[in-house]
């Protein structure tokens, strides 16, 4: 699947992720662009954002961090009420997860539900909002609950099943107190054939009768796994590795090892191929990466038979017929980090792996196929043992024309469905959709002016300092100003919140006006009025040893007011990219 259409499911989902707080599930067959939607989004978001999937490779290929390295989650099961997870986070991190705004969680089906609430408790604590799902952090789900389930040990499931009804993420406690907003992407993209479709519809809700049976076993083939031009999807790494190795010893051209550069902190089991990549002439791959070029020859699944070994260069023949020339590609692993100069959350590679974007592809496993789209392949079903396994392995195809059985299948191998480990909510109607995301944006709109207008800080440095600073008398006209704006500015924010609650259209274009008014009256306070003493008193203070407590009262309302100066010009900022934003809303 190269590219796809911007549908509305694409366009409201942005809207409700980039003018709401508001917590989303975006879920969808497969084939229907969940991944192309997230790559789209993580590079126009303006939010603080990070992105987390429950394993390193689902990680690396998201551009994000693992759930349990990012959240400094142990590795056993989390008990509601007694575990406390994240006691060992630095305060680097701490200062990241207080500046969040939005959580992106990939690859949820395979996501606890225990996790998900481990997840909820951390953000809870260190943002210090306890009361509020996720510490007041917008999270945004992306998977299908059909497709591979999380995996969970008997001994650690007798320790939780008190608590939970079930394993999947919509099952976490977290959820049922804050339900996201369910969006379904309905139009499959990967698939064409409307049969087709409708027999993949029916194995991933577990609803199958005899009839599919006999239709799938059509396409049993014997000698199936001799077929050199299909990839065999299989259930168990173990197999994978027997064939893969069977299958380049009966190759009797040379052998070449093609080592990756491994820089920094990029640990083993987030290799996204191998660090030592055996390959020999007609060995076949499978492609890693799509094409970054224009006339895009090949994507992420694409087979073919490697030609020629360069120590820089593959030539590799497509199945298709095409002939292409790949160089080695860089995958990096990440750390979030929060910049307190420019106010924001942003990427910093820790770590990279640098290889050909290659695998041997006789055969691969079926959770490393998931996002993958094959012509041909030969399913290896015998041994499924994870619900949805089944369905993700054959609705990797673009048709049952391509599809090649190894063994028989039976009713209970391809009704060994995900859906029925949890219950999937209803997508709600366009009008409704359009009515929650229009009320979603009036609240989300009146709590980011409301928290840049507060002045919650300065009123407790005020109330615990009060007996000093009234006899502080260089700046007590100072203390006066601070207060009259504290004073002013609850009245505008309880201005504003009547403005957001108007039904007009226009009401963003008058609350823009009376930001832009009310900015710049305290932006003029501060510099002309209240700073210029504050940094007088500072500077007299600064060094004196008779001056101490001044000097440390005075350096922190500076701080504090400072930080209120950038408030103002991001409130400007915000209704701003707001306005702009919401233009089409109604257009939906």
């Amino acid at each position: 699947m190269n590219t796809i259409e911007i549908n509305d499911t694409f366009k409201l989902a942005s809207e409700f992720i980039n003018t709401t707080d508001k917590s989303v599930f975006l879920t969808g067959k497969a084939g229907t662009g969940k991944t192309t939607f997230l790559n789209t989004l993580w590079q126009n978001i303006a939010k603080k954002y990070i992105i987390v999937a429950p394993t390193g490779i689902a990680a690396v290929n998201a551009n994000g961090v693992t759930i349990h390295s990012f959240f400094s989650l142990p590795l056993g099961p989390f008990l509601p009420g007694k575990s406390q997870p994240g006691t060992s986070i630095d305060s680097n991190k701490k200062r990241l997860i207080k500046e969040l705004e939005l959580l992106i969680i990939d690859e949820v089906s395979m996501l606890r539900a225990d996790t998900l609430d481990a997840i909820d408790y951390v953000l809870r604590k260190t943002r210090t909002k306890e009361d509020v799902p996720f510490g007041g952090v917008q999270v945004l789900f992306v998977g299908d609950l059909c497709q591979l389930s999380p995996i969970i040990a008997d001994e650690e499931w007798m320790q939780i099943k008190s608590y939970y009804n079930g394993i999947n993420f919509l099952n976490a406690l977290s959820v049922k107190k804050a339900p996201p907003l369910f969006l379904e992407l309905t139009q499959v993209y990967r698939q064409s054939d409307d049969s087709f479709i409708e027999l993949l519809n029916l194995m991933r809700t577990g609803n199958c009768s005899q009839r599919e049976v006999e239709l799938i076993n059509t396409y049993y083939k014997p000698d199936a796994v001799n077929h050199k031009s299909a990839v065999i999807l299989t259930t168990h790494n173990s197999k994978v590795d027997s064939i893969n190795e069977k299958e380049l010893k009966t190759l009797t051209t040379q052998e070449h090892s093609l080592w990756a550069e491994v820089d920094g902190d990029f640990d083993e089991v987030s290799f996204p191929t191998e660090n030592c990549l055996t390959l020999k002439i007609d060995a076949r791959i499978m492609l890693l990466r799509n094409d970054k070029e224009k006339d895009k020859k090949y994507y992420n699944g694409k087979t073919g038979l490697v030609k020629i070994i360069e120590p820089e260069r593959l030539s590799v023949l497509l199945d298709d017929g095409k002939f292409i020339q790949i160089e080695k590609e860089v995958w990096s692993k990440i750390k979030y980090v929060f910049n307190e100069s420019t106010n924001t959350v942003s990427p910093e590679v820790i770590g990279t792996f640098k290889q050909f974007p290659v695998k041997l592809a006789w055969a691969i496993t079926i959770h490393k196929s998931q996002g993958l789209t094959f012509e041909n392949a030969v399913l290896d079903l015998e041994n499924v043992f994870v619900p949805g396994q089944a369905y993700v392995a054959l609705s990797r195809l673009k048709s049952l024309q391509g599809l090649s059985l190894s063994s028989q299948v039976n009713l209970q191998i391809i009704n060994n469905s995900a859906f029925a480990a949890g219950t999937l909510s209803h997508s709600l109607h366009g009008d409704k959709l359009n009515e929650i995301l229009l009320n979603e944006q009036a609240l989300f709109a009146e709590r980011k002016i409301r928290g840049h207008f507060r002045w919650e800080e300065l009123s407790a440095f005020f109330s615990q300092n009060d007996n000093f600073l009234n006899n502080y008398a260089a700046i007590t006209e100072v203390v006066v100003r601070v207060k009259n704006c504290i004073t002013t500015s609850l009245k505008f924010t309880d201005e504003v919140s009547g403005i957001c609650k108007l039904k007009q259209g226009d009401k963003y274009q008058l609350l823009e006006s009376r930001i832009t008014a009310a900015a710049s009256y305290y932006l003029a306070e501060i510099d002309n009025r209240i700073m210029p003493t504050v940094k007088q008193e500072y500077s007299k203070t600064k060094g004196s040893i008779n001056f101490k407590l001044q000097f440390r009262l005075i350096a922190e309302l500076k701080k504090l007011l400072e930080q209120k100066r950038i408030n103002f010009i991001s409130a400007e900022k915000f209704v701003r990219n707001f306005i702009s934003s919401t233009t089409d809303t109604h257009k939906l």
